[in-house]
Formats: C-alpha cells, sequence, structure tokens
C-alpha cells in the first residue's frame, strides 16, 4: 500500500461531503491510491421529522489490518442537534484504501457531513 511521504507534497486538496445516513454502514470517505487522507472534521446532525432522538456510528477502517475502530457508537443525538464525532484538534489520517464508514440507527435521521485533505 502507498503510503505517500507527506512532507513532500505536490497537492493538497480540501474536500467535503454530506450524506444522508440509511441504517446499514456507508461507506464517507475512501483514501485513493497514492494518496494520504486527512479526515479534519465529522459532524452528525439529527434532522428527525419526528422529534425524537437518535443514534450514530461511525467507524474508521484500516484496510492494512482489516479491523474496524468505533469513533462513536450509538452516539445519543437529541432532535435537532449535532454531535461533533471530529473535529481539527482530534485529526485521523487515512492510508490507502482506509475509509470512513457510518450508520444512524434511523433511516435518514442523521445528516453526517465530513471535511478532508487529499494529500499527494
Amino acid at each position: 500500500m502507498a503510503n505517500p511521504n507527506i512532507l513532500n507534497v505536490t497537492t493538497l486538496n480540501g474536500k467535503s461531503s454530506g450524506v444522508l445516513l440509511t441504517t446499514s454502514n456507508q461507506d464517507i470517505v475512501t483514501a485513493a491510491t497514492n494518496k494520504i487522507f486527512k479526515i479534519n472534521s465529522i459532524f452528525g446532525t439529527n434532522v428527525t421529522s419526528d422529534n425524537s432522538n437518535t443514534s450514530l456510528t461511525v467507524t474508521f477502517y484500516d484496510s492494512s489490518s482489516g479491523v474496524s475502530s468505533e469513533l462513536c457508537y450509538l452516539s445519543v443525538i437529541p432532535a435537532y442537534n449535532t454531535l461533533v464525532v471530529l473535529d481539527k484538534d482530534s485529526s485521523i489520517y487515512l492510508e490507502e484504501g482506509d475509509k470512513i464508514q457510518a450508520r444512524a440507527d434511523k433511516a435518514s435521521a442523521i445528516k453526517l457531513t465530513t471535511s478532508w485533505e487529499e494529500i499527494a
């Protein structure tokens, strides 16, 4: 697997995505070949129309070991509130093939916003 030396960066692109989650694990960000992704922030917002709490699970998958680690697990988000899962003070790096996955306990109840830097 490629693990570029980030001391010799030639390209640095900022990226963001927004996803309405389902109850199954969804791939949110997957690091591309010959790139490192620095995940700067992950926010989950409860957008339920029934004014109820819902829970969020966000997972880091390490492709080199095949191990998944929860960044948050069944974390309850009250109606119309936002949970900060990760911010710039606690950023993580994804190597080629690593990914961030997420799911909600209710379909279409959480919007996940993720921001990262694509480094090559």
